[in-house]
């Protein structure tokens, strides 16, 4: 077993603890942990960042030495796309062609890309407004052509439009390496809101007391999605049938990867996941590997009330024939219903609610199976699209070309912890799963 298996499964094994020790609870009928088990949950979230960033870093170490590693190359910077810097690279080299004059598909880019780094090969004049610049100009035997801008951004909105998941998080563009978010603090509203605010009645001459809200803060940092793929001379050949399987793969890859992040993400170099963070709430499961009227009841009442609008569920197919039988007790109404048609919902409801069916969900018993959230209180900060790299300096001898995607973000859900409501009575929260 290698570094990176030994770190999932003991990042799978602490996950598996720590969820004991809350169902211990659960089963217990207590409403609070012991000292010692918060102390525990406290060494096992200590834990899983240490394994999670380590995991990050093996991963990448293990990228750049058996697939992206671009030493031979100079650094491959993406140029600024500002009129004045294209007016600037014109003035450097008088044969260039208008700016208007582009590749008419991503193909016959990536075909003269190959040519370029062929000895002897012809550089196709185009590829310059795709060229890396910035340190100095690039030279084919040196580094290779960014692939151009607007082929490599239909990666990114393919991606964005083929995951309900992804669609619906709040996403926040930035400019630096990372972001952080001011959030007022606030964990109960028995006696405030806030986090501190208090009004009340005051009688005359009666002394005013001050009260004030609390605030924390969110720190995002961006986090590097890689993708690398081999092509041999062959297949670059085949030009249309190259480019349907460069975009449909990419792009299907790098939506699954953030919706499973968004879904079921540890930290450290992954986005925090819905399932993993302290703001989740998972209620009780009625009946063991099963999906019960029950369980969606109660999952609906501990969903936030000005989140309800906005919810959703997401369930695992496995999910499937559970809520096909389930009915309101005493109606024999179905309580799952079916898209409506071209004049109805075209999502199947629960309490009127979209239904979506993800792929990132667990198998049914298992938390992550089915979950009731408000996808637009996960924030996902973003830089840029998609920078898309070649190199043909690993497979030179082998007549193959590898080309590299890479893309940087990072998400967690926007709230610190679950609410607990004037009443005092259970916490609310965006997020809802149902237990194991």
């Amino acid at each position: 077993m290698d570094r990176i298996e030994e770190l999932v499964k003991l990042i799978e094994n602490r996950r598996t603890e720590s969820a004991a020790v809350r169902q211990k609870a659960v089963n217990e009928k207590r409403q609070a942990l012991t000292p010692e088990e918060i102390e525990t949950l406290k060494k096992i979230s200590e834990d899983l960042t240490a394994y999670s960033k380590e995991l990050s870093i093996e991963r990448e170490m293990r990228d750049a030495e058996h697939i992206l590693n671009l030493s031979a190359n100079k650094t491959i910077v993406r140029p600024d796309p500002r009129v004045d810097h294209l007016d600037e690279l014109q003035a450097k080299h008088p044969g260039l062609p208008p700016k208007d004059k582009r590749f008419e598909s991503f193909a016959e880019q990536l075909k003269a890309i190959k040519k370029a780094c062929q000895p002897g090969g012809y550089v196709d004049p185009r590829l310059m407004w795709g060229a890396a610049t910035g340190s100095s100009e690039t030279i084919p035997a040196d580094g290779g052509f960014l692939v151009q801008q607007d082929f490599s951004s239909e990666i990114w909105k393919r991606a964005e439009q083929m995951s309900e998941v992804v669609r619906r998080v709040t996403k926040i563009p930035v400019q630096g390496n990372g972001l952080k978010i001011p959030y007022v603090k606030e964990t109960t509203r028995v006696s405030t809101i806030w986090g501190g605010i208090t009004i009340y009645r005051l009688e005359e001459a009666g002394t005013k007391l001050p009260s004030k809200p609390q605030f924390g803060e969110f720190d995002f940092k961006l986090k590097k999605l890689i993708g690398a793929w081999w092509s041999t001379d062959e297949l670059i050949a085949d030009a249309p049938a190259l480019a349907a399987l460069v975009y449909e793969g990419f792009a299907k890859a790098i939506d699954r990867k953030k919706e499973d992040e968004i879904i079921n993400g540890v930290g450290g170099g992954q986005m925090v996941g819905i399932v993993n963070h302290a703001a989740k709430i998972a209620v009780t499961r009625i009946l063991a590997g099963h999906i019960d009227y029950i369980d969606i009841t109660n999952m609906w009442a501990r969903c936030y009330g000005p989140s309800k609008t906005n919810s959703v569920w997401m369930i695992e197919s496995s999910v499937i024939p559970d809520l096909f039988q389930m009915t309101f007790p005493g109606l024999g109404t179905p309580v799952y219903l079916p898209p409506g048609g071209a004049s109805g919902s075209p999502y199947s409801t629960i309490f009127g609610k979209p239904v979506l069916e993800i792929e990132c969900g667990q198998a049914l018993g298992t938390e992550g199976d089915i979950m009731l959230a408000d996808l637009s209180q996960y924030a996902m900060i973003e830089k840029g699209g998609i920078e898309v790299a070649w190199t043909n300096a690993l497979g030179f001898l082998t007549d193959e070309t590898v080309y590299r995607w890479v893309t940087r973000n990072d998400g967690q859900p926007g709230w610190a912890s679950a609410l607990t409501p004037k009443s005092g009575g259970a916490t609310v929260s965006p997020f809802i799963t149902l237990a194991t």
